[in-house]
């Protein structure tokens, strides 16, 4: 069995780890052999870099930058490699590009196609896709009997596992990429995720409870006393304003997997809790009792944040001191 992970140019290494702990599960006891693809072509040091994951790492060299090829470039190169009428099963990441081109290549290698898994598990000879369904209310199941199979991840559903014993192997191919209708013709900056925050070990989320901008800046000076840490927020709290769309968390913002998530007069709405569920400690502060988001966390604290928020700034300046 083959199974084959795309990924693009500019993919981190900690999606890479992600996405190997997902082939990993479909590969268990059944001698797999995974193997990352950078259709776009990708630097020397960051194919060494998922080498050293512990799976192969197949590099295409196109010619010209491989940021700048299209869905039909990448769906060309590997189409270049992969043929119909093998057991093998192909990993992409959840994202726009990667959306276009795996229902092609499902197309191409007579394959099954599901977008968005999130959970895997094998039952005999039958493997179970898990993807969030009624806006993550519910974890619907497919079932698969073998393979082939193109899926998307979702990303950050799977923890990455430990390295491997020894590093992959590193070859590259150069395919003759043939003109197309469409052709990469620039970007420029989008919503996106902020900086940071995806990787912050402490996360600071505000919710509309917080009041407006003046909860907000208190909200700012708090995480000024807990290193590491960067603000969020719910989506009615980008919605009114108060923070930019790129500090948003949740079903249609960021995923994130924080030790430490502070949430801040946030209701806790089934699109924000999919966004956060792999956090570590989770502490809830709101002033009603009967807010959903008490049920998901570690600590909560049922309080004003007007009262709150003043006097937990005056406790830390206090300890500051010392």
């Amino acid at each position: 069995m083959k199974i084959w992970m795309i990924l693009g140019s500019k993919e981190k290494l900690s999606t890479g780890a992600e996405m190997l702990a997902a082939a990993r599960q479909i590969g268990e006891d059944r001698s797999a052999c995974p193997t990352f693809v950078f259709p776009f072509g990708d630097g020397a040091q960051q194919a060494k870099d998922f080498a050293a994951l512990g799976a192969d790492v197949q590099i295409f060299a196109p010619g010209g930058k491989g940021d700048d090829l299209t869905p039909e470039g990448a769906l060309f190169c590997l189409r270049a490699c992969m043929a119909p009428g093998k057991e093998d099963f192909v990993l992409m990441p959840d994202a726009a590009m990667w959306r276009a081109v795996a229902p092609a290549l499902a197309f191409h290698l007579e394959a099954a196609f599901a977008a968005g898994i999130r959970a895997l598990r094998w039952e005999g000879e039958e493997l179970f896709l898990g993807r969030q369904t009624w806006s993550g209310r519910r974890l619907a199941w497919l079932g698969l009997r073998g393979g082939p199979g193109v899926f998307t991840v979702a990303q950050g559903a799977f923890l990455p596992g430990e390295r491997g014993e020894k590093s992959g192997s590193i070859t590259s191919f150069a395919p003759l990429i043939p003109g197309g209708e469409s052709r990469f013709c620039g970007e420029e900056p989008g919503a996106g995720v902020a900086l940071g925050l995806k990787e912050a070990r402490i996360i600071v989320a505000a919710g509309r409870g917080v009041g407006g901008p003046e909860g907000l800046d208190l909200l700012g000076k708090l995480a000024t006393h807990l290193p590491g840490s960067i603000l969020g927020g719910s989506r009615p709290v980008c919605d009114c304003g108060w923070l930019p769309y790129d500090r948003q968390i949740g079903e249609t913002g960021a995923d994130v997997a924080p030790e430490l998530y502070l949430a801040c007069g946030v209701s806790g709405a089934s699109q924000h809790l999919v966004g956060m569920g792999r956090s570590g400690l989770v502490v809830v502060v709101n002033k009603d009792p009967a807010a959903p988001f008490f049920r998901h966390g570690d600590v909560g604290i049922v309080e004003d944040l007007g009262a709150f928020l003043p006097r937990l700034l005056e406790v830390l300046a206090e300890e500051k001191k010392k």
